[in-house]
């Protein structure tokens, strides 16, 4: 039996993917898939490793709840801050990459957090980068997200990543000191 959840099913899929370029968006119809040729062309152009796209910038209001609208602003805002991403909307569900780029990507999210946690690897990692603004649509069908559960779970996940990198950072700072203090000592 395949594992569940919104990370897993993306985990499946670049796993079985065989491109040279992954696009990924949601089957609700929210997303212009029309637009990939225009992308794939800048991705080229630009040498861009990874384009995710910015469905706030040109937000018809009427396509999001006041709730998700103020979600999305938050936990984008919070990615910000703790990661210094460049990212406008860390919750897109639509971006682009090289298939290249993801076996050097740690992401760990099983969930919903996987989104904006593969933005973040893909900044802190260094991979050229771009973000595009998008026309995003009503969808189709009815809503899966549980709004508080899956914001809140961002939300601990993001402080979480943070922790991890800088417990990642601390030890190769540590690493780095006892290095030259190594190196120092040898020419005493």
């Amino acid at each position: 039996m395949p594992l569940r959840g919104y990370g897993n099913a993306y985990k499946a899929g670049f796993a079985n993917a065989s491109g040279d370029v992954i696009a990924t968006g949601d089957a609700d119809l929210t997303y212009p898939f029309d637009v990939l040729p225009e992308i794939l062309l800048r991705m080229e152009r630009e040498n861009l490793d990874f384009i995710n796209t910015d469905r706030l910038a040109t937000l018809d209001k009427a396509v999001m709840t006041p709730s998700h609208q103020f979600g999305n602003s938050v936990l984008s805002f919070i990615t910000k801050f703790l990661f210094n991403c460049p990212f406008n909307d860390s919750q897109s569900g639509m971006w682009i990459f090289k298939r290249s780029i993801w076996k050097e990507l740690t992401v760990a999210s099983s969930g919903m957090p996987f989104s904006q946690e593969l933005k973040i690897e893909v900044y802190i990692r260094g991979f050229k980068c771009a973000e595009i603004p998008i026309i995003y649509r009503a969808r189709a069908g009815k809503e899966k997200l549980n709004t508080i559960k899956d914001g809140w779970g961002n939300i601990t996940h993001l402080f979480k990543k943070k922790l991890s990198l800088s417990k990642t950072q601390i030890a190769q700072s540590f690493t780095l000191l006892v290095g030259e203090i190594i190196n120092t000592n040898k020419y005493d």
